[in-house]
C-alpha cells in the first residue's frame, strides 16, 4: 500500500460516507469504487481510506494499478491482473494458472480464508475488474476509475469531486508552507486558477516552496499568464499541463532534458541504466537526475531503484519531447534499445553459454533477475521498436529472448515477439535471419500446443532453408520438423526427418546440434518401443553434449535415461538420473514439469505418496503458469493415476476427463490414449464394464494408429481384465496373449504380471 500523505487535506464528508460504505454486513464481500476526473484525488483518497480500515484486514492490504487510463501502457488484461495479484498474495510463479478461469478460480480461493483490503487503482471499466473481485465475505474492494462503473452490480458507486475553494486553499497552503500572513485573497486565486484539482495544487505548491524568492502573486500572474484556465470541462490534461509546466520550468537545463527524455521511454518503469542509455550519460548522473525529479515530485519511486511517471506527467514529458528536434529524439531511443539489446544479449549468454564471450553479468542468478525485473520492458521496447520502423532492434531483441522466453514462458507473448521479428527480418531482407525466427516462433507455437501454426512456419523456414543452400539451417529446421510430427504421434515420419536432420549435422561437423537431434530421435525410439536404440542414443548424445561442455543438453539427457529406467522398472536407477539432472544447473521451467512428473511416478510406484501429489501439482502449476498444454494433460494423468491409486476414483476420473479434453483440443494423441486407458480403468473398478471395454477399444486404436507398442500392450490387457469379469477367462485369453507378447519383446515389468495371470486362470477375474 501506498504511503499515506502528510498533506492530505479535507475531505472529511467524503471519508465519513466511504467509511460507512465500506461497513460489512457480514454477508458478502464489499465493494466501493471512487469515480472521478484525472487528478481529482481518487488514489490518495482511497488510500487514505485504506489505511483508516487496515487494521480490520489482519491478512494483508494490496495495491493494484490497472493502468485503465495510460497512453502508453495498455490496460491490465484481467488475466495479467491476476498474475500481480496472486504474486502479490505470495504464490509462487509456478501454481499460478496460465488461463483466466483458472486464475480467478486459484485468487477467490486464497481470499476465500483471509480479510483482506484491496485497492483497485485505475480501472478502465467494469470488464476489466469483474473477475478480480473476492467471491466470499470477508474483504474489501476499493476502486478508482475515470468512469462510472455502473455495469458493476456489486460495486456502491461514489463519485469524487474537486475540492471546495477553502479545502483547495489550505492544500496549497499545506503544500507550499506559506506563512501564516500570506494574502488569502491570493491563495484563494491559485486555488481557483488550479481547478481546484488535487493534483495541480500539489504540483504548484511544491514549485512555490522551492522557490523562496516568488509571491504567491508571481504564481497567480504565471498561472494566468496565458490566458486558460487549469480546469476546463473534459480538458483535465490540458489544464493539468499548465501545473506540469510550472515545476518543469522550475529545473535546470540538464534535469528537464531528463524529464523529455524519460518520457520517450516506451515502459512501465525505469532504472538508472535505462536513464544514462537515454541520457547518454554514466549511471551516477543519471541517478542523480532521477533523484531531482523524485524529489520534485514528477517521478514515483514504487520499488527501490524503479521509477515510474504518473500517466499524465508521462504524457506532458512526452509532449515536451516531441518538440526536440527529431534526429536528437531519435537518438535518444536508438541507445535505449541499444541498451536493451546489448544487455539482453548479454543475459542469454551468462544463462546460455555457448562460449566464453564478455557478459555485464557474473553468474547466471544475476542475468535471471535482470531479465525477470525487465521483461515486461524489453517486450515493451520490442514492440515499440516494430511499430516504429526499428526493424533491427524488434528482430535482435526478439533473438536475445528467445531461450529465456521458451524456458520461462509466457509463450503467448513470446510467440507475438517473434511474428514480428519474422515481418522485421522480411522488411530488411534478410531470407536467413527471417527462416530462424520462423523456427523460433515454430518452436514457441509447438511448446503452446499449436501444432498447426507451427508446422506452418517451420515448413515454410525449411523451404527458405534449402533455397539458401544453408545446412545449418536446414537442419535446424528438420529436427523441429521431427519435434513437430513426434508431438502430433506421427512417430515414424518424426524419425525420418530426425535421421535427415542428423546426416545434415554431421555432414556440418557440428556436435552440439548432432546431440540435439540424437536426444529427439531417442524420445521417438523410446515410444516405439525400441528402448535399447533409445538409450545407445541417449548415451551418444549425454557424450558430445559432455564433450561441448552444453550443461543444457546434458541435463535433458540425463532425465530421459531415467525416463526409460523408469519405465523398465528400475526405480533406484531412473532416481539416481533425475537427481543427477537436477544437480547439473538449475532447471528451467519448461523442463522442470517432466522433471517433476518423473520424479513424482517413481515416488508413487515407490509408496511416497505424498511427495508424490506434491511434484505432480507443482509441475501441473507450471505448465499452466507458461501455456504448456500438453504438460497441462500430462500432469492431470498422473494426478488422477495417483487419486486412482488412493482409491478415490470420482476424483480420478474428473483428472482424466480433463486431460483427455485438453489432448483431444490440441490433438495430443499419446495423452489422449494415455487419459482414455486411465478412464476405462475407472470404469471397471466402478462396475461399468461396457463403458469401460469401449475406451479401451479406443485407445486401442489409437496405440495402432500411431505405432506405440508399449500403449498398446496396455489397452489389450485392459480389455482382458474387462472380459474376464464380464465373460470369463476363455473370453479374455487372447487378448491376454497378445497382450503379454508385446511386453515380453519391450522388456517392461508387466509381462510378469501377465504371465501370473496365464497361469491362474481362475484367480481374480472370475466370470460376474
Amino acid at each position: 500500500m501506498p504511503r499515506d500523505l502528510a498533506t492530505f487535506t479535507g475531505r472529511t464528508r467524503e471519508l465519513e460516507r466511504l467509511t460507512a460504505m465500506a461497513e460489512h454486513d457480514g454477508g458478502t464481500t464489499k465493494v466501493v469504487a471512487v469515480d472521478g476526473m484525472p487528478g481529482v484525488g481518487k488514489t490518495v483518497l482511497v488510500v487514505r481510506l485504506a489505511h483508516r480500515l487496515a487494521a480490520r484486514y489482519p491478512d494483508g492490504q494490496i495495491f493494484l494499478d490497472l493502468y485503465g487510463h495510460d497512453t502508453e501502457n495498455e490496460p491490465l488484461a484481467p488475466a495479467a491482473a491476476l498474475d500481480q495479484l496472486l504474486r502479490l498474495l505470495g504464490i509462487p510463479a509456478d501454481r499460478i494458472p496460465a488461463d483466466l478461469d483458472g486464475r480467478a478460480g486459484l485468487w477467490r480461493t486464497e481470499l476465500a480464508r483471509r480479510r483482506v483490503l484491496l485497492v483497485l487503482d485505475n480501472a478502465l471499466g467494469h470488464d476489466q475488474i469483474r473477475r478480480l473481485l473476492p467471491g466470499s465475505p470477508g474483504c474489501l474492494v476499493l476502486i478508482t476509475s475515470r468512469r462510472r462503473l455502473s455495469g458493476l452490480d456489486a460495486a456502491r458507486a461514489f463519485s469524487l469531486d474537486v475540492l471546495g475553494p477553502d479545502e483547495a486553499a489550505l492544500l496549497l497552503t499545506r503544500v507550499a508552507e506559506l506563512s501564516p500572513d500570506a494574502d488569502p485573497a491570493a491563495v484563494a486565486t491559485v486555488a481557483r486558477l488550479c481547478g481546484h484539482l488535487p493534483l495541480a495544487l500539489q504540483l504548484v505548491g511544491n514549485r512555490l516552496r522551492h522557490r523562496s524568492s516568488w509571491t504567491v502573486a508571481d504564481l497567480t500572474a504565471r498561472l494566468g499568464a496565458d490566458g486558460r484556465r487549469l480546469a476546463e470541462l473534459r480538458a483535465e490534461e490540458r489544464a493539468v499541463v499548465t501545473a506540469f509546466r510550472l515545476s518543469y520550468d522550475g529545473l535546470d537545463a540538464v534535469t528537464r532534458r531528463a524529464f523529455r527524455l524519460l518520457g520517450l521511454h516506451p515502459g512501465a518503469e525505469v532504472t538508472a541504466p535505462d536513464t544514462a542509455a537515454l541520457l547518454n550519460t554514466d549511471r551516477a548522473q543519471a541517478e542523480y537526475l532521477l533523484d531531482a525529479l523524485h524529489d520534485h515530485h514528477l517521478i514515483s519511486e514504487p520499488k527501490p531503484g524503479r521509477y515510474r511517471f504518473h500517466d499524465l506527467i508521462h504524457e506532458y514529458a512526452r509532449q515536451l519531447a516531441d518538440r526536440d528536434p527529431a534526429p536528437a529524439r531519435e537518438a535518444a531511443l536508438d541507445r535505449l534499445l541499444d541498451h536493451y539489446l546489448t544487455t539482453a544479449e548479454q543475459a542469454d549468454a551468462a544463462l546460455f553459454p555457448r562460449s566464453a564471450a564478455p557478459s555485464a553479468f557474473e553468474t547466471a542468478d544475476q542475468a535471471r533477475q535482470w531479465l525477470d525485473a525487465e521483461l515486461h520492458n524489453l517486450l515493451r521496447a520490442a514492440r515499440h521498436a516494430a511499430d516504429r520502423g526499428r526493424h533491427r532492434h524488434a528482430a535482435l531483441l526478439a533473438r536475445a529472448l528467445r531461450q529465456y522466453l521458451e524456458q520461462q514462458g509466457p509463450w503467448s507473448e513470446a510467440a507475438v515477439l517473434h511474428e514480428r521479428a519474422v515481418q522485421a527480418w522480411r522488411t530488411l531482407g534478410d531470407d536467413r535471419q527471417a527462416a530462424l525466427a520462423m523456427a523460433d516462433l515454430s518452436r514457441i507455437l509447438l511448446r503452446a500446443g499449436h501444432h498447426e501454426d507451427s508446422l506452418h512456419h517451420a515448413t515454410r523456414g525449411l523451404r527458405i532453408g534449402r533455397a539458401l543452400g544453408d545446412l545449418e539451417l536446414v537442419a535446424t529446421l528438420l529436427d523441429q520438423m521431427g519435434l513437430l510430427h513426434w508431438h502430433r504421434s506421427e512417430i515414424d515420419v518424426a524419425i525420418g526427418y530426425y535421421e535427415q536432420s542428423l546426416s545434415t549435422w554431421q555432414a556440418i561437423g557440428n556436435e552440439v546440434g548432432e546431440a540435439e537431434v540424437r536426444n529427439h530421435r531417442s524420445i521417438a525410439l523410446w515410444h516405439l518401443g525400441r528402448y535399447a536404440e533409445a538409450a545407445d542414443e541417449m548415451h551418444a548424445a549425454l557424450a558430445l553434449y559432455e564433450q561441448a561442455g552444453d550443461p543444457q543438453g546434458r541435463q535433458m539427457t540425463l532425465n530421459n535415461l531415467g525416463d526409460v529406467e523408469l519405465h523398465l522398472g528400475r526405480y533406484e536407477s531412473a532416481l539416481d538420473y533425475y537427481e543427477r539432472a537436477a544437480a547439473v544447473k538449475e532447471m528451467g521451467r519448461q523442463h522442470m514439469p517432466a522433471w517433476l512428473m518423473n520424479v513424482g511416478t517413481v515416488y508413487r510406484k515407490t509408496g511416497r505418496l505424498d511427495e508424490a501429489l506434491e511434484c505432480y501439482r507443482r509441475a501441473l502449476s507450471i505448465c499452466r503458469g507458461i501455456g504448456d498444454r500438453r504438460g497441462e494433460a500430462t500432469s492431470l494423468n498422473h494426478i488422477g493415476a495417483w487419486y486412482g491409486q488412493a482409491e478415490r476414483d470420482g476424483e480420478a476420473l474428473i483428472h482424466f476427463q480433463k486431460a483427455l479434453s485438453i489432448s483431444r483440443e490440441i490433438a495430443e494423441k499419446y495423452q489422449e490414449i494415455c487419459a482414455l486407458r486411465n478412464i476405462a480403468a475407472v470404469y471397471d473398478r466402478t462396475g461399468r464394464y461396457g463403458i469401460a471395454l469401449q475406451r479401451y477399444e479406443e485407445s486401442l486404436a489409437l496405440a495402432r494408429a500411431i505405432g506405440d507398442t508399449y500403449q498398446e500392450a496396455c489397452a489389450l490387457d485392459g480389455m482382458a481384465k474387462v472380459l474376464a469379469r464380464t465373460h470369463g477367462f476363455a473370453h479374455a485369453l487372447p487378448h491376454w496373449r497378445r497382450s503379454y507378447r508385446l511386453y515380453e519383446a519391450l522388456g517392461v515389468p508387466e509381462a510378469a504380471e501377465v504371465r501370473t495371470r496365464l497361469s491362474e486362470p481362475d484367480g481374480a477375474f472370475g466370470s460376474e
